[in-house]
């Protein structure tokens, strides 16, 4: 964001709108057979989530105390015992197919502890950890916020800061709940009474309280005819704050057909 300095009467508020349109608080999953963390993220901080008691963080200390049925059983006799010589028992599964049964079945359970955890939640999580253990994660998770994105490389070592920062990456590139919402909501209401694209019915919406949610494009640009020629798209922004809606601000591409302005109104 480049600086820039103005003087008026009102708050300058448009050129902070794309930094909050953005995802402000998430979920990070280091995940890690030695050691799984669960970080509760904001775009400043990373605090780590208490997880002993509710899920597994320790593949190892988990086979311990829970082995798969399907997998320890998963073996034949080839008959019974005759004279000295015992029955014997073989694998139908090999030894790498047996390791990932167990750690899919280790990552059924901490999804299972994360759906008790986050059971109310609607904030994204973002998974850390190597591609295939990623990979099998993303078969039995049942939590509907995770994210295509994730970082790649094991989790192990890094420190919750360097986890953060990584994430960051995908976060800062991720609409807030509330935007999907409004984008959703202005592809349905397009056309109709509920919505609007034109800059003079939306300022005459949101000083009326109207407006719900008001999208704006960055870098569009319309004066008014007064003394000092006031910014209308960062006024409109802010009538429609005063009376408690949601202002946004997205690059033309994300605009729905690329519009300058676009609003949901209330009635």
């Amino acid at each position: 964001m480049k600086d820039f300095v103005a003087v008026g009467e009102r708050f300058q508020i448009r050129r902070l709108l794309f930094l909050l349109s953005r995802e402000q608080r998430f979920y990070l999953l280091a995940l890690s057979q030695k050691h799984v963390r669960l970080f509760r993220c904001t775009h400043h901080s990373a605090r780590e989530i208490q997880l002993r008691g509710h899920v597994p963080t320790n593949l190892h200390e988990w086979r311990q105390t829970a082995k798969p049925d399907h997998v320890v059983d998963n073996r034949a006799s080839a008959g019974p015992s005759v004279g000295s010589m015992k029955g014997v028992m073989f694998g139908t599964s090999t030894v790498r197919e047996q390791q990932d049964e167990y750690l899919l079945h280790f990552f059924k359970q901490i999804d299972k502890g994360l759906h008790r955890l986050l059971a109310r939640e609607v904030a994204p999580l973002i998974v850390a950890g190597v591609e295939f253990e990623i990979a099998l994660y993303r078969k039995v998770n049942t939590y509907p916020q995770l994210t295509e994105h994730a970082v790649h490389g094991s989790p192990d070592g890094l420190s919750a800061r360097e986890l953060h920062e990584r994430a960051l990456t995908f976060v800062k590139q991720t609409f807030s709940a509330p935007l999907k919402k409004a984008l959703e909501d202005f592809e349905e209401y397009g056309g109709t009474r509920r919505a609007s694209s034109s800059l003079d019915e939306i300022l005459r919406a949101a000083d009326e309280g109207r407006v719900a949610d008001l999208l704006l494009r960055e870098g569009a640009e319309r004066r008014g005819s007064g003394p000092g020629e006031e910014d209308l798209f960062n006024l409109a922004a802010l009538r429609t704050v005063s009376h408690r809606g949601q202002a946004f601000a997205l690059k033309a591409s994300e605009m729905p057909g690329e519009l300058d302005a676009a609003a949901i109104f209330r009635f």
